[in-house]
């Protein structure tokens, strides 16, 4: 399990609803060597939502250094 440490505005994690102190469980990753993109699945219980859990589902682009 993982805590999200900082969002920063405009990024994926911020456009997914994550703030920080949320905790964080990877669930699942795919890789699509074609496209060149990789999705990750997580498990996440947002402060926001009064910890409730979600699932979130974040593409991204494997040019990208960083993803959240």
């Amino acid at each position: 399990e993982y805590t999200v440490e900082r969002v920063l505005p405009g990024t994926i994690a911020d456009d997914a609803g994550l703030s920080p102190n949320d905790p964080v469980r990877l669930r699942r990753w795919e890789y699509d060597e074609e496209q060149g993109v990789v999705g990750v699945l997580l498990h996440v219980r947002k402060r926001k939502n009064g910890y409730m859990d979600s699932a979130v589902m974040i593409p991204a682009s494997v040019l990208v250094t960083n993803i959240l």
